[in-house]
């Protein structure tokens, strides 16, 4: 028989049944129907006598798995003779050849071929027992069987390198599936490669669709116009202006709409050059929440602004009700004068109507005052008088109820030039600030409010200082975060508040110990003309 043909015959039975033995434990019929036709296809080489096959166990113990030549007496007795030649042995060890007498006839010629891959224990023993008449060499067959077993071993690992392949790369598929992210893969001129992960659900296109497709069709302008500037450069030059995991930037979905997404883009080695692995996270969610919550924190800002514009209900009230009393005054005062003439009347008449009017201005200043203190908006940076912006807003908080038997002191000092800021913002700050300082100091006899403004040529200083019990050392650190509260009143929000206006103006606020007791905040703002 042609040697290859030989090869061919007997290799496919061998890796069949190694792929099987490396797989069980233990002898089972399905492992004897694989064994059969390995055997068969041995035993039909010229000269290879009579073959069996035994797996061997866990404790060193020969397990028949197929010997259809041989009789159950015969097989006990070579599997007893293997586990004499087992015991205490390593197979690499064992003698090639071993000469065994079955069922005390003849001494029979008999090999062992551990069946193996490199490195591991053999998953079975094959047996060949040639009959004593025949008296022709078996080294050729030995040599051929030998290389069979050890070309079955390489057949066999090459399977299982496969198979693992195919199971890793099954799991990568199902892993990439199931990825929250769109995973697109280009090469160097921005071709799609893979469209994996949730990439179609991210962008509407199958990935049939997108590949082979220009990755700019996901992008809206200018970044589709740019995208190849981009990767041009980088392959130039090795500068890096690809995002960063992170970086905010905006894609297109198969139904033109754009939304918010964050990409992490990296490099890797690929046969035709460099390509380029993208990871896509739609952050559309994250940013629509973002926004509630930005709207929330304005309501709760404006909401803790009125709050603390509440307190001076009383005091609006106060001031209005003296130019309105003043003007009642005036006007019946006119009508009698009115009613029975004299000479010279008419002159004191006009200066009746004219206190009046003055009064009624009056009234008009503290509404149009009050309704510019309860605007909420952006910014809007003008212009202005400092030290009268303060001067303003202390007009009315030091009417207030809460102010009440404490001993309010206002001075400005430096220079009056018109500065650029947020009018309303400052008014804010103040009215917060002055408030919990009112408040710390309810009840406490001889309590002492102080304000002063400060502005030099490159800063706007507003310094509020109070008399009351102080704020302690633990709470000092925690002072202005958001909902922070040192008692049961108020939200919390009141001082983050300040915080935050203040580092919109560019500026800070700070906290100090008033000498004498007390607390002192001082807010910073940069000067700015233009």
């Amino acid at each position: 028989m042609d040697r290859l043909k030989l090869f061919d015959t007997v290799l496919r039975p061998v890796t069949a049944f190694l792929h099987d033995a490396l797989n069980r434990v233990d002898n089972d019929p399905d492992l004897a129907e694989t064994a059969r036709p390995l055997i068969e296809a041995i035993e039909a080489v010229p000269g290879s006598g009579r073959v069996a096959i035994y797996l061997r166990g866990a404790s060193d113990t020969a397990q028949l798995v197929s010997g259809p030549s041989f009789s159950s007496v015969e097989s006990d007795m070579l599997r007893s003779r293997i586990d004499e030649t087992l015991s205490g042995a390593s197979l690499p060890g064992l003698p090639a050849i071993m000469a065994v007498s079955l069922d005390n006839g003849p001494v029979h010629r008999t090999r062992l071929f551990p069946l193996r891959i490199a490195g591991e224990e053999p998953a079975a023993i094959l047996i060949t027992v040639r009959d004593p008449k025949d008296e022709a060499d078996d080294t050729v067959f030995s040599s051929f069987l030998d290389e069979i077993t050890q070309l079955a071993g390489i057949v066999v690992e090459d399977r299982r390198l496969r198979s693992k392949m195919t199971d890793q790369q099954t799991m990568l598929s199902v892993l990439l599936s199931a990825a929250p992210d769109a995973i697109v893969r280009i090469d160097r001129q921005g071709t799609i490669l893979d469209f994996t992960g949730s990439a179609e659900r991210v962008f509407g296109w199958t990935a049939s669709d997108m590949i082979g497709k220009p990755l700019s069709l996901l992008m809206p302008e200018p970044y589709a116009s740019q995208h190849d500037d981009y990767l041009a450069a980088f392959l130039e030059t090795g500068e890096r202006k690809l995002p960063d995991f992170g970086r905010t930037l905006e894609a297109r979905h198969k139904s033109g709409h754009v939304f918010p997404v964050e990409v992490a883009l990296s490099e890797l080695p690929g046969r035709d050059g460099p390509e380029f692995i993208g990871i896509v996270r739609d952050i559309s969610r994250r940013v629509a929440r973002e926004a509630e919550v930005e709207s929330l924190r304005d309501a709760l800002d404006a909401a803790a602004l009125q709050s603390a514009l509440g307190e001076f209900a009383a005091t609006i009230a106060h001031e209005l009700n003296q130019p309105l009393t003043a003007i009642a005054n005036y006007m019946d005062a006119l009508e009698l004068r009115l009613k029975s003439p004299r000479d010279g009347d008419l002159e004191e008449a006009l200066e009746l109507a004219r206190k009046s009017a003055a009064q009624a201005r009056l009234g008009g200043q503290v509404i149009a005052r009050t309704r510019r203190m309860t605007l909420r908006g952006d910014s809007e940076m003008k212009l202005d008088d400092f030290h009268g912006a303060v001067a303003e807003a202390m007009a009315m908080l030091s009417h207030a109820p809460s102010a009440k038997g404490v001993a309010i002191r206002f001075s400005h000092e430096g220079r009056r030039d018109l500065s650029l800021f947020d009018r309303v913002q400052v008014q804010q700050i103040l009215i917060n600030l002055v408030s919990n300082a009112l408040r710390a100091m309810a009840d406490q006899q001889g309590a002492e409010l102080t304000v002063v403004t400060r502005q030099s040529a490159s800063v706007l200083e507003l310094i509020v200082r109070d008399t009351g019990p102080g704020i302690a050392d633990d709470d000092k650190p925690k002072i202005f975060d958001r909902f922070f509260r040192r008692s049961r009143s108020g939200m919390g929000l009141g001082l983050s508040i300040v915080r935050r206006l203040a580092q919109a103006h560019g500026g800070d606020i700070t906290l100090a110990d008033a000498i004498g007791g007390g607390a002192e905040f001082t807010l910073t703002l940069p000067r700015r003309v233009v």
